[in-house]
Order: C-alpha cells, then structure tokens, then sequence
C-alpha cells in the first residue's frame, strides 16, 4: 500500500489496504497494525477522505507512543498537519509540521504532503513561529498535541 501511494495510485493503495486488514487484524501484531494504519491514513488523505484520514493517523500515533516507533509518529504528524492545513488552522499545521524532525531531506510523500496541503500554510505568518514551536516538543508531547490530549499553548499559558 505504501509503494502505491508512493507511485500516486491511493486508490490501489485504498484496496491493498481493505485486503490487508484482516490478515493484520488475524495476527494481532500493534506494530502491523501501526504500519497498516499509516498506510490506510495516507491513501485516505490523498483521496480526499480527511475524516478517515485523521481516524487512521490517529490510530497509528497511539500505536506508535505505546511501541516508542519516533519515526512512524512522523507519518502520522505530517499526515494531521496537512488535515489542520486543509482544515484552515494553518497554526497547528505549522505545529505539527514543526514535531517531524528528519535529515533535511524529504522523500516522495512528504513532499507530496507538502505541496499539496501546506503550501498556502507556509505563506502565513504564524508558520515560523508554529515549526518553531512544533520542534521544541519532544516526543511524547508531539503526540499530546496531535491527539488533542493537551492544553493548546495558549490554554497553558
């Protein structure tokens, strides 16, 4: 399913995923069913489905905080911050754009993700400050904030 999105085929990754879920479902393994999840949430993002997109993500970030996986999280901020950017709140886009820490280097998908949803985000002004403010979390409170488990900044302030 990965591959396909890559290839920009999501509806082929839709059907690998729907094909996948019971077998991964069968094995009871949370790591597949991370995995599984990421994929289901990007073939639903890049098919305009956000509210399946933001379900999955949601549900690969949880298995990711339980198994400690940082760089799966990444998929999963990424793929919410394009859902806050499509959604209009180009602040927590930018936040959650801020928790996904890499090499400086994208690949495929990310720069997808970025193309597609965040470009006018990036025009805002509040983006520095939000990538700034999205790089000073660690780990555990990357995944607070994209599961609205925390107080928004302002609301601790």
């Amino acid at each position: 399913a990965y591959g396909a999105v890559w290839a920009g085929d999501e509806l082929l990754a839709s059907e690998y995923v729907e094909r996948a879920a019971p077998i991964v479902q069968a094995y009871g393994d949370p790591f597949i069913s991370m995995i599984l999840s990421g994929n289901r949430g990007l073939a639903a993002l890049f098919t305009a489905d956000l509210d399946g997109a933001k379900s999955a993500f949601r549900d690969q970030l949880q298995l990711a905080r339980e198994l400690v996986v940082i760089p799966v999280a990444a998929e999963g901020l990424l793929g919410l911050a394009a859902i806050a950017a499509a959604d209009g709140d180009f602040l927590r886009a930018a936040r959650l754009r801020g928790t996904v820490r890499g090499e400086g280097t994208q690949d495929v998908i990310e720069a997808r993700v970025d193309e597609q949803f965040l470009r006018e985000a990036r025009t805002r002004p509040e983006w520095a400050a939000g990538l700034q403010e999205g790089a000073g979390m660690s780990f555990e409170e990357a995944i607070a904030f994209a599961l609205e488990e925390a107080p928004t900044l302002e609301e601790s302030r």
